[in-house]
């Protein structure tokens, strides 16, 4: 999981990255997080948390409600013998935007 953060870090702010780009990034470090899978109960449903959170972060806005789920199990099966391709492309199908995300609705603590 170190590994990860690592790569996230060095990789941030995702400025001028293409979607289809983005999406390939975003599709080995998820698959990567679901291989460590850290939970024992609810990894699945906090890793599409963990990616809505990463895409908005990226400025990136992700629509969990476009992952099919049958297509995005079978390419986390995929991503445990390191083909992010399938995940990389339930992901691309799931961003709605690539331009920065409008300011939250409240203010800031």
């Amino acid at each position: 999981m170190a590994d990860v953060a690592r790569r996230i870090a060095a990789a941030l702010p995702y400025d001028g990255v293409s979607l289809p780009d983005f999406s390939i990034e975003a599709g080995r470090l998820l698959g990567d997080v679901n291989y460590i899978h850290p939970f024992r109960e609810g990894s699945g449903r906090t890793q599409l948390q963990f990616l809505q959170q990463f895409c908005e972060i990226a400025g990136r806005r992700l629509d969990l409600r476009q992952i099919d789920r049958a297509d995005w199990l079978a390419a986390s099966r995929s991503a445990h013998d390191a083909n992010y391709e399938p995940m990389g492309r339930a992901i691309h199908a799931a961003l709605t935007c690539s331009g920065p995300l409008a300011p939250p609705p409240f203010p800031a603590p």
